[in-house]
Order: structure tokens, then sequence, then C-alpha cells
């Protein structure tokens, strides 16, 4: 049985540089078009037939979608439909079309960063009980696929904000 040698590492075979390729060189298109996909589909969501947010007496009552009361406080559902459905609009035209614009990129980067960012915070903060009972919080466990999205969506802005990337 032969035993082949293990091939002499090379720089770019550390784990530290695979991070900074993936983050600094890779261009975003796959993440522009899950998170316009995504705030598309939270758009048609919001803006379905059937209300998500709860109504004051359903709150009171106990029953309703807890989750969505604090965003229901912050602007009227179909507002957040819109939003989310405008921002997935456009960052799926400009992938789609390639389109390049600085300004556009930024806007869209922006906006879609802030909405993510303080929809996810409102369903988490809709459930939180304060410091003091910390260890008896719980966080709606299904929403680490929209926190991941709200942190891509934060890593897209900074690369269009500071490095001017457009290529993606």
């Amino acid at each position: 049985m032969t035993v082949l040698p293990h091939p002499m590492r090379r720089k770019t075979d550390s784990f530290r540089y695979r991070i900074y390729d993936l983050a600094f060189q890779s261009d975003l298109k796959a993440i522009r078009l899950m998170l316009g996909l995504g705030a598309m589909f939270i758009g048609l969501g919001f803006l379905w037939p059937v209300p998500v947010f709860p109504t004051e007496a359903q709150l009171l009552a106990g029953t309703g979608r807890h989750t969505y009361s604090l965003m229901a406080k912050i602007a009227p559902e179909w507002l957040w439909g819109i939003m989310f459905f405008f921002q997935g609009t456009v960052m799926l035209w400009s992938l789609m079309l390639d389109y390049r614009n600085k300004a556009l990129l930024w806007f869209d980067a922006c906006l879609g960063s802030i909405l993510w960012t303080v929809a996810i915070g409102a369903c988490y903060l809709a459930y939180w009980p304060g410091f003091s009972n910390l260890l008896s919080y719980r966080p709606p466990a299904i929403m680490g696929g929209e926190v991941a999205a709200a942190l891509a969506s934060w890593w897209v802005f900074v690369r269009y904000h500071f490095d001017g990337d457009q290529h993606g």
C-alpha cells in the first residue's frame, strides 16, 4: 500500500485566508439574491389579505401573534409589507439587470439593513423579560435565519459603504 505524501500547504489553504477571501474578495451576488427573495417573500406575507399583526384585543386576551406586537406599534402591517417588498424588488432588479449605480446600491443596502434589524429586533424584544430574568428568556428560536439575513444585509451595506464595492 503506497501512502501519498501530504501536498505542501499553500498560503491560500489557511482558514484565516479563506475567511478573508469569502468576506472581502468574493462577490455579493448570492447573498443579494437570497436577501432580495427573502425581503419580497416577507413583504408578500405582510401584504397577504389575512392580518399577521395582532390587535390590542387579541393581545389583552392572550391570543394573536405576540411576536409581531412591537412591529405593530412601530408601523402598520401594510407599510412593513410595502417596504420589504420594495427593498427586495430593488435588490433583485439591480442584480438581474446588473445595474451598479452606487447611490442606488447604497440606498438599497442601507434600507435593507434597517428593515431587517428593526423587524428582527422587534420580534426578539416582544418576549424580552428584562435583564433580571435573562435566564428565563425564551427567544423565538426559528428566527435564526432572519438573524443571519440581518447580519448579511449589514455586511452588504458595509462592503458598499466602505469599500465602494460595486462588483457584487
